[in-house]
């Protein structure tokens, strides 16, 4: 069959004016050919098939095979509709023809040549061309598609990338999600901002960042607040830290703000009135039947006695190292020191020098033995006014005495009676002593300086006792029972915590920070001038030990303490270290911290209520 045909392609380009009338254009098109049989016109019903090859000659056929049946063919000519359901692209395409008698099961004859496609059906990638040089109404297209004309709800994540121009409009709704964009502008055209939903301002910013709820990390050089009840944690930097970097901590919400810690850092907790107590370790000293210790104010000069035929060490440096002072070997049983550190007293039980007590005036360094006519070889205790000057010891075997001097251990006058005296303390003044006594008795206390004496208290066992600067505040502790304090200068007792075997208890200057220890092996801490208690069993090897010794500086900020025949041990008011430290301001507080180095941060300004873990 040798066929000759002329390609005719019909496109229609409509333009439409009427309103809300549309005609969809779509990928069907007109062939129109003339076909001879054997050089002459042929009329008749026919079949023709039609593939699309993108080039002559190839096989490599594109979109589908179309088939039309039945298509009549009159004096050779016939007209009909192809569809490919194709977008034509850009590169040219061949049409190969296919006939074959109407009816007939036999293969198709293919038409020689391929026909080029003209221009006239590529129209149709108009259909998704960007060069579409039409009209589309806003029905044409798929719901997905963004109008500026209406309200519409984004459900999934929107991007901003390199946005440029400005923003005309209102951003309105709760936002979720990490936001890592920025707005840049001076914001004088924002208005009705709430700024306590404003979260997460930019790190440049000097001013405070609006922290609300959860845990976040802070960056140095920056301000941080907390307004509303929800609990928020603020994670100290852990890198891009140098000495002398800082960060500032606000809170006006209910429930405060707790500064957490990363692996290594500790907050020093001393300048905001914390006690100490949290982390303890223990030094180089040998282990010794260490019995008494005694602290300046500011918690660096230190000494310690231990017994048998024992010696009195000084430190200068807060018990970082110690040094064995001239005193001679004694049972060493009490000491006290002056609020600068310099004036101390050392009171021995028995001995080749029996009678004596000793002073030193420079710090524990040099001792000087004083006799003056006390006669009794078995002291117990120790106490001293602030500036060194009033005295007092007692006698803690059969029914001692208790001495005082009012001219720094020159010259002494014996006082009360009768008692086996375990401990003694003194106000700042020395016109107040506080005393207690093992047995069965009452605790003591005078008002003019050990004149004088009364009797108050519940009766017990008494093992140690200790007073606040003003005399006001006493805390005594009872061998196996509770431990006591008072808020008016022992007219009236309360009893704390539960029963224990009690052996040491020191306060501070205010009387609100107070540490006791146990024989049976733990130390406790209170920040409540005795009413709570915490146990402290971190940072020691053995939870449990001797304990026999405390003492504290003024603030309450170091504490020392003795194991008898063990160490002695050392606490500095930090947080503990590491990632279970933490410091806690309450409602309207607020603290600067700078980095000094070694893991650790400092207060260098602060206003409110902490508490410390």
């Amino acid at each position: 069959m040798k066929c000759r045909i002329w390609l005719i392609v019909l496109g229609v380009l409509c333009w439409l004016t009427a309103p809300n009338s549309t005609f969809a254009q779509g990928t069907a098109f007109t062939y129109q050919g003339n076909l001879n049989l054997n050089g002459a016109t042929t009329s008749g019903v026919y079949d023709f098939q039609f593939k699309l090859h993108p080039a002559l000659g190839l096989t490599n056929q594109v979109a589908n095979t179309i088939t039309n049946t039945a298509v009549a063919v009159t004096n050779g000519l016939f007209t009909t509709v192809v569809d490919f359901s194709y977008t034509f692209p850009i590169s040219p395409l061949y049409l190969e023809i296919g006939v074959r008698p109407n009816g007939s099961t036999g293969a198709f004859t293919a038409l020689a040549p391929y026909q080029l496609i003209t221009s006239a059906p590529y129209a149709v990638q108009a259909l998704t061309a960007a060069n579409f040089n039409g009209t589309i109404s806003d029905a044409q297209l798929s719901s997905n598609i963004v109008t500026l004309t209406n309200t519409v709800t984004f459900t999934n994540q929107v991007v901003f990338s390199q946005a440029i121009g400005g923003f005309n409009g209102m951003f309105n709704g709760v936002t979720a999600g990490t936001n890592t964009g920025t707005f840049i502008g001076n914001g004088g055209l924002i208005t009705n901002l709430n700024i306590t939903n404003l979260v997460g301002v930019v790190q440049s910013n000097p001013n405070f960042q609006l922290v609300q709820a959860g845990t976040q990390q802070a960056v140095v050089a920056n301000n941080y607040l907390t307004t509303n009840s929800a609990s928020v944690t603020l994670l100290l930097p852990a890198t891009g830290v140098t000495a002398g970097s800082t960060l500032r901590f606000s809170g006006s919400g209910a429930n405060g703000w707790t500064i957490g810690q990363t692996a290594g850092q500790s907050i020093i907790v001393s300048p905001l009135g914390l006690p100490a107590g949290q982390n303890w370790s223990s030094n180089s000293m040998a282990s010794q039947e260490w019995q008494t210790l005694a602290s300046s104010s500011d918690g660096l000069r230190l000494i310690a006695g231990y017994g048998g035929l024992g010696f009195i060490y000084y430190s200068a440096d807060g018990g970082v190292t110690w040094t064995k002072s001239d005193a001679p070997g004694l049972n060493w049983k009490g000491l006290a020191s002056s609020v600068d550190g310099l004036h101390m007293l050392a009171a021995p039980s028995g001995g080749a020098v029996g009678g004596y007590v000793f002073t030193s005036t420079n710090g524990g360094v040099h001792w000087v033995g004083q006799i003056n006519g006390l006669l009794n070889t078995s002291y117990s205790c120790a106490a001293s006014s602030a500036d060194g000057i009033n005295l007092a010891v007692a006698v803690g075997s059969g029914s001692g005495a208790i001495y005082t001097s009012n001219n720094g251990g020159t010259n002494w006058i014996s006082r009360t009676n009768g008692q086996n005296w375990t401990g003694i303390a003194s106000s700042a003044s020395g016109t107040t002593l506080a005393a207690c006594a093992s047995g069965f008795a009452p605790l003591y206390i005078s008002k003019n300086s050990g004149v004088t004496w009364a009797t108050n208290g519940p009766f017990g066992s008494y093992s140690a006792i200790a007073c606040s600067a003003d005399g006001n505040k006493i805390v005594a502790t009872i061998n196996g029972g509770a431990i006591y304090t008072s808020g008016d200068a022992g007219t009236t007792w309360t009893a704390r915590t539960t029963n224990n075997a009690w052996t040491c208890v020191t306060s501070s200057a205010s009387g609100v920070n107070l540490a006791a220890a146990s024989s049976l092996g733990y130390l406790y801490t209170s920040s409540d001038s005795g009413q709570t208690w915490i146990i402290r069993t971190n940072s020691f090897g053995s939870l449990t030990k001797a304990w026999d010794a405390v003492t504290s500086s003024g603030d309450g900020s170091r504490l020392v303490a003795a194991v008898n025949n063990g160490t002695l041990y050392t606490s500095i008011a930090a947080t503990t270290v590491g990632t279970n430290g933490v410091l806690m301001g309450k409602q309207y507080s607020s603290v600067e911290l700078q980095y000094i180095g070694n893991g650790q941060w400092m207060p260098l300004a602060f206003s409110g209520v902490f508490t410390v873990f």
